[in-house]
């Protein structure tokens, strides 16, 4: 997981990609500028380190105030309540999902740590909105997101939602379960310019399939650009579908906010 040393903003990832320490370079702004990294970046590496195995602990034991101080403390130091989402929170979501899969955590405590974040998540949520960073760039919804068939969780698709909430791109949600047919109706509605799809587990790429042919059918005028994230995605589960953009790291949002801008 590679942050700026300087400014503290997430950048991505980088193999291997299935361990999610905090690491540092520079971004590309920073370098430009002629900076190198110092003992003070050093030390804000280990911060960060730190704070992402104290907020793991803190999702273990369900302990929310902890939670709060160690974020007012990540934002104390520079780091944006965004970046704390990708680079902080998100991975261990990943994790989660790991273990789940391995059979090494119980549904109660994948249901425990779950509700920890979604707490955090309002956390950060309501701080952004009371701190608007930049004015939006369109008065309706430019990206439509959704969970394919099946996937019971909304963790992933908030979390995109605030990060383009950061970049001023607004972005609606689409609660519970869809058919293909119903996707083309909210379409409709909603006229989007990009069309977000989670994908949790290997058994929704046959929905998954199914939703972008029917998208594919629309007129190219109306039709969205279709991008896919999610689990199953990142772990590598999901092969190439026709008419879709596969992001397979956490950095990816960038590129589906470059998306955004270009459409």
């Amino acid at each position: 997981m590679i942050w700026c040393a300087y400014c503290q903003q997430f950048q991505g990832e980088a193999p291997p990609y299935d361990r999610y320490l905090v690491s540092h370079g520079l971004c590309l702004p920073c370098s430009k500028k002629g900076l190198d990294f110092s003992m003070e970046q050093m030390d804000q590496a280990h911060r960060l380190r730190t704070l992402q195995e104290q907020l793991r602990i803190a999702g273990q034991e369900y302990d929310l105030p902890l939670a709060r101080r160690l974020i007012m403390d990540a934002v104390g130091i520079g780091v944006r309540p965004v970046d704390i989402l990708l680079g902080l929170i998100t991975p261990l979501l990943y994790e989660l999902g790991q273990e789940w899969e391995a059979g090494t955590v119980t549904v109660a405590e994948e249901h425990r740590f779950t509700k920890f974040c979604e707490q955090v998540l309002e956390l950060i949520s309501t701080w952004m909105h009371e701190r608007p960073s930049n004015a939006f760039r369109s008065d309706k919804p430019t990206v439509l997101l959704l969970n394919a068939k099946g996937n019971l969780h909304s963790l992933g698709l908030q979390m995109v939602h605030l990060s383009l909430y950061s970049h001023g791109i607004r972005s609606e949600i689409v609660r519970g379960s869809l058919l293909p047919r119903q996707v083309l109706e909210k379409i409709e509605i909603v006229q989007p310019k990009v069309l977000g799809i989670s994908v949790a587990v290997a058994e929704d790429v046959s929905w998954l399939r199914d939703a972008a042919e029917a998208v594919m059918t629309l007129a190219e005028n109306r039709r969205p650009v279709l991008v896919v994230g999610g689990f199953a995605v990142h772990e590598g589960k999901v092969q190439a579908i026709k008419g879709a953009r596969l992001f397979t790291e956490f950095g990816s949002i960038r590129s589906l906010v470059n998306e955004c801008l270009n459409v």
